[in-house]
């Protein structure tokens, strides 16, 4: 039976969402563990970024960058990233089958693409091979001047995009199973006041999750409208005011945090952005930015008036403005979407269903901290 690795992770998110132990502040080992798979994530996803810019998949046989050192880089980032994970879940019965399963699963792939190295690059492959170990670096190495390739940013495999959401991805994950320990340690007083912060946190994730999902969509098919009113720019000025004025008016009827300095700072600054936003006019490369700096200012306030869980979805909505204005850059320099113009864009399948849970999520949270 062949494992596939996809949902393999998959799996072992899920399984830590249930039985993680994550204790950053709890103690010693609590905090060593905890930065070590922060360490780990972080090295993982730099060097799978790596790997990417240096990859020329089957038109040479690329040996520069961390091809110096391994064989399989992008394995050997994927297994970094995955220890990471596991480290983060904290339970050794977790890790050891998983770890194995592991294995399992990479042995095959790694053998097979090498195989077909080994047929398309057969005297240089051998060469390669008897220098460099396959997946753990032993110290054995190629010299600079003998690699092959090098990294850019402008290498097609990042290029398309699916790299940067693929690493957003991975945190997304790991923030997945840092919320859900501590939903269950706190069980239904997550939402009592003095909970604020944490619940404002978790509710950035499914958030993060939505933005990650977006940027797949904007490098891959930029012809599609993140959001509505593609055709008329206006009318989104008029839904990110009316986001911001609904959130302002939400401190009036809700139990918040007094105003503090930082409060009156990020509102003066959402006040400034947005009277600057139509200045943009049409021009998506500076009102993107403009959306981008109204959506940090928004986090901001929320977070220290105490709403960031309410404010998790105008972040979302203006984050994704900011997305949908990047794509149509790309759609002007005719980077994806053929011929089509931005008045034509179809709307994103998925921005509905997001919009109508966050509503109806908002509106629960609310509830459930009146209740609380």
């Amino acid at each position: 039976m062949r494992i596939r690795r996809r949902r393999l992770r998959d799996a072992l998110v899920v399984v830590g969402c249930v039985v993680a132990t994550v204790d950053p502040f709890g103690g010693p080992a609590g905090r060593a563990r905890f930065a070590t798979a922060l360490a780990l994530l972080a090295v993982g996803s730099c060097l799978h970024f790596w790997s990417k810019g240096c990859l020329e998949q089957n038109q040479r046989l690329v040996t520069a960058g961390p091809y110096r050192f391994t064989r399989n880089p992008f394995y050997l980032a994927n297994l970094l990233i995955d220890l990471g994970l596991c480290s983060l879940i904290g339970r050794v019965w977790v890790a050891v089958p998983f770890l194995v399963l592991w294995a399992l699963a990479y042995r095959d792939t790694i053998r097979r693409e090498e195989t077909r190295l080994a047929e398309l690059f057969p005297v240089e492959f051998e060469r390669y091979a008897a220098r460099v170990p396959r997946l753990i670096p032993t110290g054995r190495s190629l010299t600079r001047g003998e690699a092959a390739g090098r990294f850019s940013l402008d290498n097609p495999a990042l290029a398309r995009g699916g790299e940067y959401a693929r690493i957003l991805g991975v945190w997304v994950a790991a923030a997945t199973i840092v919320a859900w320990d501590w939903i269950r340690g706190h069980g239904l007083a997550v939402f009592a006041p003095e909970q604020t912060v944490g619940l404002g946190l978790v509710a950035l994730v499914p958030v993060a999750w939505v933005w990650k999902l977006a940027l797949a969509e904007l490098f891959r098919s930029p012809e599609t409208a993140l959001v509505p009113f593609s055709r008329e720019p206006g009318r989104r000025r008029v839904v990110t005011f009316a986001l911001v004025a609904g959130l302002y008016g939400a401190t009036r009827f809700l139990d918040v945090s007094p105003q503090s300095a930082t409060a009156t700072i990020a509102f003066v600054l959402m006040a400034l952005l947005l009277a600057v936003l139509p200045t943009a006019k049409e021009i998506p490369s500076r009102r993107g930015v403009v959306n981008a700096g109204i959506a940090v200012a928004i986090g901001v306030f929320a977070a220290s008036r105490g709403i960031l869980w309410l404010g998790s979805g105008a972040i979302l909505a203006v984050g994704l403005a900011a997305l949908d204005d990047a794509a149509l850059v790309r759609l002007a320099s005719g980077k994806g979407g053929g011929d089509v113009p931005p008045a034509d864009r179809v709307l994103w399948p998925m921005f509905r269903p997001v919009a109508i849970l966050a509503v109806v999520a908002a509106a629960g949270l609310a509830v459930l901290r009146r209740l609380a």
